[in-house]
């Protein structure tokens, strides 16, 4: 939902605008989600009995807490990025994998299960977080590169065209990629020019940031 409000107020359009508060953000964020899973982790890990029993359903909830303040800082830390060219050329390659996004998360449970799981091949519990990096950034590679060669041929993945689809009208599944296509179904070389003309109108966490 917070993607879609940022998108929707044309964020990624004006981040030289925005991109002191990002920058702010990114590190406010950052340090206080990585303090906050740190200093939990580290007293359950050393002194787990200072916790009194009243407090600890609220471990996982604190934990999760600190996640999402983590994940808002990748975030802003990417757009201050992608303000920059050198890093916007380096990043492009990601582009696809956000486009597909659906797609991507349905087919990484498929293969992260199918590896972990007993029906698979039953690596749950021997692969530790070292171990496990080589693999994890070998799937996402695959993603990377898959991504990229899907959104040369279509504008939306798979699941996400069916979703669409479904949303939309129903004739669109029977469509065929032909002339009488819709637009949205045709490859990228065919579609219609239309440029974002809405202006942002609203100031991103100036109130909090300032």
């Amino acid at each position: 939902m917070l993607g879609v409000y940022l998108g929707r107020q044309c964020l990624l359009e004006t981040l030289a605008v925005h991109r002191a508060q990002l920058a702010r953000a990114r590190w406010w964020l950052l340090g206080l989600g990585l303090g906050l899973q740190a200093t939990i982790l580290a007293i359950l890990v050393a002194a787990p009995t200072m916790v009194p029993a009243p407090a600890r359903p609220l471990i996982p909830t604190l934990l999760e807490l600190g996640s999402a303040m983590l994940g808002l800082g990748y975030g802003c830390a990417t757009l201050v990025l992608l303000d920059d060219a050198r890093w916007r050329s380096r990043l492009s390659g990601l582009a696809a994998v956000g486009r597909m996004a659906l797609t991507n998360y349905l087919l990484q449970t498929v293969v992260v299960t199918t590896l972990l799981y007993n029906y698979g091949a039953g690596l749950y519990g021997r692969l530790g977080i070292v171990s496990g990096l080589p693999l994890v950034a070998l799937i996402f590679t695959g993603q990377v590169l898959l991504s990229r060669w899907w959104m040369t041929h279509f504008r939306f993945g798979p699941v996400e065209w069916l979703w669409r689809s479904a949303a939309c009208s129903r004739s669109a599944l029977k469509a065929r990629f032909s002339d009488e296509a819709p637009t949205w179904l045709l490859p990228p070389r065919a579609w219609p020019d239309r440029r974002l003309v809405r202006k942002p109108t609203w100031t991103f966490f100036s109130n909090l940031l300032v």
